[in-house]
């Protein structure tokens, strides 16, 4: 809208037919706030989608709490295992990974 009423102002010669004075086309003028309006669009196009990449990432985390292990459902703290249950709708299961099973057979290991 800027852009066209920039070019709008000098083709029509707004200013000479209500202030009187010079009736020349100065279209350089008019290119040069084209090119400074483009320029600000462009800088602040990116940094808005750069600020909206961050929110969506961020919002896209759980929170977790770093004792019980509850996730944050809106306002209530359910466990893990009934957020994913009702949330994308997978059974949970518990099981061991290698390093923790390995570390729990050197933990019981009878020793020699």
């Amino acid at each position: 809208m800027i852009i066209l009423l920039c070019w709008a102002d000098d083709l029509l010669r707004l200013p000479y037919h209500l202030f009187g004075g010079d009736a020349q086309s100065h279209w350089r003028s008019s290119l040069l706030q084209t090119e400074v309006v483009v320029l600000v669009w462009i800088i602040v196009h990116r940094l808005t989608r750069k600020v909206l990449t961050r929110l969506h990432y961020l919002e896209r985390m759980l929170r977790m709490c770093a004792w019980c292990r509850k996730i944050n459902d809106g306002e209530d703290w359910v466990p893990m295992e009934q957020y994913f249950s009702t949330k994308f709708d997978t059974p949970t299961s518990h099981g061991m990974c290698p390093a923790c099973a390995e570390t729990m057979r050197a933990e019981f290991k009878p020793e020699e």
